[in-house]
């Protein structure tokens, strides 16, 4: 089968000829192995396209070894860049009066976001290009989030804690301006340039005990948008993978009632389990991830890999509905050998009908 073909089976909670792998492939020595020559900064997004469409049967937000950089953008936050990653280096405020002036000034600018066909055309023409060295494997869509995550980073988690306290109708208008633009940005989107209908919200909300908000703020201020940016979603086809770190049992029910059709990344050891998810959710939720990339990918050995992929398969894969995953991504950090064990193991072990004993 080709990739889209078995995600759609998957989705459809049919079985596939195996189960799917998705993957973040940010490990500089893996992308040389499947891109088949070594790997150069200068090349790195051609070389990584390369990998991810030899393994992979999707992705989502290809980045690329950026040379290190200091850039402001146009709201005053400063921004290092440097190879695989960026952080704000510095926020154009220090205290909750100041935050609050500029998030109001950040809700006028939400509000007279309109994301029209020139705003589209160079964003579509990137996802055209990535998507044809990607060949069959599947580039997920994340272009329309809720907004709740983006808004807390920029903000900074206490100070948007504390604003959360001060101002709580402020955070709630600045929440729903960000949701706004993310419907917005769904509305003028042109379908016919998207050939994989599989969309993912990455809105993290979880911590390694609990979630990173009360349960009655998510019912007030997320939920809700979250819900109908699902509902949008869904309207123009797509299937929903709901992403966020963390341990979300307290909430699951909620998040599976919004109509998310997946759920990413299981982190196991923030007490997430995929066969508990997996007899509780079973052909509603599709899973994906569950192989913890904080400790066993990039500490643990090889066996120890096979061990946990073998038992990942065993967990969530009978009947279809799994995809496998990292907890997070295969960083610089995990060895080779650990990546190909987890691969090669699931390759020769995941096929239907699967014989896992």
């Amino acid at each position: 089968m080709k990739p889209q073909e078995r995600l759609e089976a998957v989705f459809a909670f049919e079985e596939p000829d195996r189960v799917p792998i998705c993957e973040k492939l940010r490990n500089e020595a893996v992308i040389g192995h499947y891109a088949g020559e070594p790997f150069v900064p200068e090349r790195g997004m051609e070389l990584t396209l390369t990998a991810c469409q030899a393994i992979l049967d999707c992705t989502m937000k290809l980045d690329y070894p950026q040379p290190e950089s200091i850039e402001t953008s146009d709201d005053g936050i400063v921004w290092h860049r440097d190879r695989w990653t960026t952080w704000i280096e510095r926020r154009p405020f220090s205290n909750v009066s100041e935050l609050s002036a500029w998030a109001q000034r950040d809700i006028d600018r939400l509000n007279a976001f309109t994301p029209d066909a020139s705003w589209w055309a160079p964003r579509l023409a990137e996802r055209e290009r990535y998507q044809a060295q990607l060949g069959e494997t599947a580039y997920l869509f994340k272009d329309a989030q809720v907004g709740l995550t983006e808004t807390y980073f920029r903000a900074g988690l206490e100070l948007f804690a504390y604003l959360m306290t001060d101002d709580p109708p402020l955070i709630s208008r600045w929440l729903e301006a960000a949701f706004q633009a993310s419907l917005r940005i769904l509305a003028a989107l042109d379908l016919n340039r998207i050939p994989c209908r599989i969309a993912h919200i990455g809105e993290d909300i979880g911590t390694s005990t609990s979630t990173l908000f009360s349960p009655d703020f998510l019912r007030a201020e997320f939920f809700p948008r979250l819900q109908t940016l699902v509902a949008a979603y869904h309207d123009l086809g797509f299937k929903v993978i709901y992403h966020s770190d963390g341990n979300l049992n307290r909430i699951m029910d909620e998040l599976v009632a919004t109509g998310i059709d997946g759920l990413d990344p299981i982190e196991v050891l923030a007490g997430m389990d995929l066969a508990d998810l997996k007899e509780k959710y079973g052909k509603q939720l599709v899973l994906m991830g569950g192989m913890d990339a904080s400790k066993l990918l990039p500490r643990g050995t090889a066996d120890e890999v096979r061990a946990a992929t073998l038992a990942a398969l065993k967990a969530a894969a009978p009947g279809s509905g799994y995809i496998l995953r990292s907890t997070t991504e295969i960083s610089n950090a995990v060895p080779m050998e650990n990546v190909l064990a987890m691969w090669e193991t699931m390759l020769e072990h995941g096929r239907y009908p699967l014989r896992l004993n």
